[in-house]
């Protein structure tokens, strides 16, 4: 949409808002007793859910990107359009509306400009969340796992319901690797042993690189591409998520990178052209592994003398306490009891480190990470990632 466009929709919301905050006034609630606000308090949390599934429904249909690119609309010229159903259509918008996504004025409906960069197909918008969205009915699939695993103590690895899990993620974080990795994590991680360079000259100049927990490959593949002179091991232990990869990089025609199964190859034995790695890279997998401190030792072990490690990991704390009250602690320990936790106790044997979403703060890297003999400890902020922390190791 153009900036004219913009500017319509924006007038346009804000002449509903205006009416919007007048009938929120007259109707304001009165004071209401404990039991009567946790009834409501529960049937705002499945509200939430189910608009979670009425915004998978119009990303599948394109719906956010149809009304943006055209403007405020009626359901019929949407219709028109998109060749849809109009009866349906005024539904979907009218949750969207009532869920404050969108704005219904004058017979016409309005996607909110602060939510369009938010919900419209992420190939079209670099900071979209729909692959947020598509994680959830990943994760919910795995509810009758999930209560089994609380009996035994044993988790799911990340192919539990066919990967599917794998492929949201993937949409989810594919352009922050593509858009934001090399600004602010790559530029911004000065070596350890050469202060006066940054790990994008190294990888410019050429090095070896592991790339720990790669997915289905869109740190590896963009790093590759942007770093022809570099080397990449790309390590993964989710069966669906190395066919996926490995034909993502055969697609893209890439020399420079080989994959490889956890189970058949261990990140000691170093770089397979021999040597060892000059930087490894480990992005929100740590508190997945169920050794942790045995891959912390591998990577002291195949790690070149001037190298480092960069992890990027979920910010918390030690203190229970002080994870449950962070704003965003509900979301956390949700995706832990569906997957973090459920990965880092995956091994048969049920001993598995159990380190879950808030597992592996800052305090317990700098410990484990000396104890392995590792002298150089640094955290880095990422500016786009502001709920997870970056840690240097050298």
């Amino acid at each position: 949409m153009g900036s004219t466009n913009k500017s319509v929709a924006v007038a346009f919301c804000a002449g509903a808002a205006v009416g919007s905050l007048a009938w929120a006034y007259m109707t304001r609630p009165k004071k209401i007793d404990p039991a009567t606000k946790a009834q409501h308090h529960l049937w705002k949390i499945a509200e939430y859910s189910l608009t979670g599934g009425i915004i998978r429904v119009c990303d599948k249909l394109r719906l956010y990107d149809a009304l943006w690119n055209s403007g405020p609309s009626t359901a019929t010229e949407l219709a028109q359009k998109m060749n849809c159903s109009e009866r349906w259509l005024t539904e979907l918008l009218s949750q969207s509306t009532a869920a404050g996504i969108c704005v219904y004025f004058f017979g016409k409906f309005c996607l909110k400009p602060e939510y369009a960069h938010l919900l419209r197909d992420p190939k079209n918008s670099p900071n979209s969340l729909q692959g947020l969205f598509d994680m959830i009915p990943a994760l919910l699939a795995r509810t009758d796992a999930t209560v089994e695993s609380v009996k035994t103590g044993i988790g799911r690895d990340c192919d539990c319901n066919e990967g599917e899990l794998n492929v949201a993620i993937d949409r989810k974080n594919y352009n922050w690797f593509h858009y934001k990795l090399e600004d602010e994590v790559l530029k911004q991680v000065l070596v350890p042993k050469k202060p006066d360079q940054n790990i994008v000259e190294l990888l410019e100049a050429g090095i070896q690189v592991a790339d720990i927990g790669c997915g289905l490959g869109a740190s590896t593949i963009k790093m590759a591409q942007r770093f022809p002179k570099s080397t990449f091991c790309a390590f993964e232990s989710s069966q669906k998520a190395l066919l996926e990869v490995q034909e993502r990089i055969d697609a893209a025609k890439l020399t420079n990178v080989a994959v490889y199964n956890v189970a058949g190859r261990s990140l000691a034995e170093g770089p397979v052209t021999g040597g060892k790695f000059d930087l490894i890279y480990a992005h929100d997998v740590v508190h997945d592994m169920s050794d942790p401190k045995a891959f912390i030792k591998e990577a002291k072990m195949c790690l070149s003398p001037d190298g480092c490690m960069v992890i990027v990991d979920i910010k918390c704390s030690e203190s229970l306490k002080e994870n449950i009250a962070t704003p965003d602690a509900a979301l956390k320990f949700g995706f832990s009891c569906f997957s973090c936790l459920s990965c880092s106790t995956c091994k048969k044997t049920g001993d598995g480190a159990g380190l879950g979403a808030c597992g592996f703060p800052e305090s317990v890297a700098r410990r484990w990470t000396k104890e392995q003999g590792f002298a150089f400890f640094e955290t880095v902020e990422i500016e786009s990632l502001p709920g997870n922390s970056c840690f240097v190791v050298a």
